[in-house]
C-alpha cells in the first residue's frame, strides 16, 4: 500500500486545511503522541481522513499553533469519527483549547453493533470489513523527524477506514434496533468534562487497596494523592516517578505525625519521600482536620444477599443483551447495579435507554 496524504507542516498550510475541513459532512481522526516521562502527553501527529479519502497528516511539533483546529472539533454539525475517543480528545483539547461536538467513538459504538465495546482498532476493522492491518509502529518515537514511510503509512491507515466501519456500524446497529441508544450515548459525549483535567481531590477514588480503610485514612490517601497530583502537574513528571500508588497508600495506612512514623513501613521511593517528610506531615495533620462527610463510600462489605440480588440481576440483563445484539459492558458493571440495589445509583441507570432496558429486569 503506498502512501497518500498531505502532510501538513506549516501554519499556513493548516489554515487552508481547516477551510478544506469545514466543508466535510465527517472526519475521521487519530492521534500519535509520546508520553514516557511527562505528566502530559506530547502530540506528535494528527490524523484526518475525509469520507472521499483524502488524508491529513498534521504535524503537531512543527505546528506550534493548533488552535485553528479548534473550529472543527467544536463544531457540531461536523462527526468527527474515532476509536477509543477520550484520550485522543482529552490531548487534542489542551492542543486546541476547544471543547469537542458531535463525536462518533467507534470502540464504545461497537457495543450496538454486535461486537465488544471495548474492541481493538483492528479487530474492529478486521470484524467489519476485512481489513488487517499491521501494528507495527505503535510504539514509535512520534517526535523524531523525519517520520520514516512505515510511520506515515501506519499513521494513515489508522483513519483511512475509519468511514467504512463508521458505516457498518451505523448499519448493524439499525438492523438490531438499537440506533436511538447509541445516538443516546453519542449525544453524551459532547460533555465536556470527560475532557478536561479532574480535580485534583478526586485522584484518590482511582487509587485501588483503600477498601479497610477508616475515616481518617482516607482523608490521608486523598490529602496526599492530591498534593502528589498538583506536584506532577506543575512540573510535568510521571506521577510514579515521584510516588508510587502503594507508597501513598502506606502513608495513609500508617498516618505518621513525624519523622520517626515514616520508619514504619517499607517505601518505594523512599529517597523523594525523605526529602518530603515536613510537606507531607502538613498534608496529613491537614486531612485530619478535613471534611470527612465529603469522603466517598468506602464500605466495601457487601451482604451475602445483596451479593445474590446483584448476581441475579446481572445474569438477566446478560440474557436480555445476548437477544438484543447488545454488549452487556454497556449497560452497567457489578458494582453499578450494587449500588442501584443500595439505592445510590449512578446517574446513567436513571434516566434514557438504561432505565427503560432495566425496567422489567428490576421489577421481577
Amino acid at each position: 500500500m503506498s502512501i497518500e496524504h498531505n502532510y501538513i507542516e506549516t501554519q499556513s498550510q493548516l489554515l487552508d486545511t481547516v477551510e478544506i475541513m469545514k466543508n466535510c459532512d465527517s472526519l475521521a481522526i487519530d492521534t500519535e503522541f509520546f508520553w514516557e516521562r511527562t505528566y502530559y502527553p506530547i502530540l506528535g501527529i494528527i490524523q484526518v481522513a475525509t469520507r472521499n479519502g483524502e488524508i491529513f497528516i498534521i504535524d503537531a511539533v512543527k505546528i506550534k499553533d493548533l488552535t485553528p483546529l479548534g473550529e472543527i472539533f467544536s463544531n457540531p454539525k461536523i462527526i468527527k469519527i474515532l476509536h477509543d475517543a477520550q484520550q485522543d480528545l482529552y490531548i487534542i483539547r489542551r492542543a486546541t483549547c476547544a471543547d469537542p461536538k458531535n463525536i462518533f467513538d467507534t470502540r464504545f459504538c461497537c457495543g450496538f453493533a454486535g461486537l465488544s465495546s471495548t474492541i481493538s482498532l483492528g479487530n474492529m476493522l478486521r470484524e467489519l470489513i476485512d481489513v488487517d492491518l499491521p501494528k507495527t509502529e505503535s510504539r514509535s518515537d512520534w517526535l523524531k523527524r523525519p517520520l520514516s514511510e512505515k510511520q506515515l503509512l501506519y499513521a494513515e491507515n489508522d483513519v483511512r477506514f475509519m468511514h467504512q466501519a463508521y458505516d457498518k456500524i451505523i448499519e448493524k446497529a439499525e438492523n438490531f434496533g438499537l440506533s436511538d441508544c447509541m445516538s443516546e450515548d453519542m449525544k453524551a459525549l459532547d460533555n465536556s468534562s470527560l475532557y478536561a483535567e479532574k480535580k485534583v481531590e478526586e485522584q484518590y477514588t482511582r487509587i485501588k487497596g483503600y477498601g479497610n480503610f477508616s475515616n481518617e485514612q482516607l482523608a490521608v490517601l486523598r490529602e496526599i494523592t492530591a498534593w502528589r497530583e498538583e506536584y506532577a502537574r506543575t512540573r510535568d513528571i510521571p506521577k510514579g516517578f515521584l510516588m508510587k500508588d502503594k507508597d501513598i497508600l502506606g502513608i495513609a495506612k500508617i498516618i505518621p505525625k513525624n519523622q520517626d512514623d515514616f520508619r514504619k513501613y517499607q517505601f518505594t521511593n523512599y529517597r523523594f519521600i525523605s526529602k518530603n517528610m515536613v510537606n507531607i506531615t502538613k498534608k496529613v495533620k491537614k486531612a485530619l482536620k478535613s471534611d470527612f462527610s465529603t469522603l466517598c463510600n468506602i464500605d466495601s462489605r457487601i451482604s451475602s444477599e445483596l451479593k445474590n440480588k446483584t448476581n441475579a440481576i446481572l445474569t438477566k440483563i446478560e440474557n436480555k443483551c445476548i437477544k438484543m445484539n447488545i454488549d452487556k459492558a454497556l449497560i452497567a458493571s457489578r458494582k453499578d447495579i450494587s449500588n442501584l440495589l443500595n439505592n445510590t445509583p449512578k446517574e446513567k441507570l436513571t434516566k434514557g435507554w438504561r432505565k427503560e432496558f432495566l425496567l422489567d429486569i428490576l421489577q421481577d
